[in-house]
């Protein structure tokens, strides 16, 4: 089964960002979103390989107050509120000094409150100082769940950011047997499920097992219970080759 890749804003070249329906390609200094709008984003560390393990990241300088401070690996940030804009360059630090991991380009759409247009998850992936295919990128993903969730069923979207690692599919183990959850089948790295990327599931129990396409468990993250009405964003992260790592985030529209 193929995967819908969202949006890769990688390494050295600042992307030309279209693929999210603007109508054009513009740079920091571009007519964009005024400068009161602001947009909802949340940052999740994958990146290994970093000294110290903590990045920090900032946006259109190096110096710039910091959008996000020593996040370590395998952390998230909450969802905040961030300027927007269109094609805002962005850089990944390791903390602490001026040393630039990887940068790119981001585009943060406008946040309606109360909605969740205008709100995305940022991924930090690949390996400290690696060529490609496993260098360092900054991945983006609109958090477009659905507004409304069925009751009784919980919403979920699955993200490979495991590199190196080929197509996995995300399954449920919570009855006693292995079962595949449909649409997050074959996932490969630095992509997410299908459009329209989260898909509806019975809420309640989850022991989240990741497998490859010969079957062999390369991650497991029992006892979660998912929330009737609630949306989900499941990513496993790590070193493929290496066991791997799942964690579950919450999607909101809180801000």
């Amino acid at each position: 089964m193929g995967t819908r890749k969202h949006l890769l804003l990688a390494g050295s070249g600042l992307a030309c960002v279209l693929a999210l329906g603007l109508a054009g390609c513009s740079s920091d200094n571009s007519i964009g979103p005024s400068a009161n709008t602001t947009s909802n984003v949340r940052v999740f560390n994958a990146l290994s390989g970093v000294s110290g393990n903590a990045v920090t990241v900032t946006q259109r300088t190096t110096t710039a107050t910091p959008m996000v401070n020593s996040l370590n690996y395998g952390q998230s940030t909450g969802y905040f509120l961030a300027p927007a804009g269109n094609g805002i360059t962005t850089y990944v630090l390791q903390s602490g000094t001026q040393t630039v991991i990887t940068s790119g380009s981001v585009t943060l759409h406008p946040h309606n409150t109360g909605q969740n247009t205008g709100t995305s998850t940022i991924i930090l992936a690949g390996i400290a100082g690696q060529p490609s295919p496993n260098n360092p990128q900054i991945l983006q993903f609109q958090d477009g769940w659905p507004n409304n969730v069925p009751a009784n069923q919980s919403a979920i979207r699955f993200i490979n950011a495991a590199v190196g690692s080929p197509p996995l599919t995300l399954n449920n183990n919570a009855s006693g047997t292995l079962t595949p959850l449909p649409n997050q089948q074959q996932i490969s790295y630095t992509q997410s499920s299908f459009n329209p990327n989260y898909f509806n599931e019975p809420s309640g129990p989850y022991n989240f097992v990741v497998t490859d396409n010969a079957g062999h468990q390369w991650a497991t993250l029992p006892g979660q219970n998912l929330t009737s009405g609630l949306a989900y964003t499941v990513i496993v992260y790590g070193v493929y080759n290496s066991p791997l790592s799942i964690v579950v985030l919450t999607d909101t529209n809180s801000q």
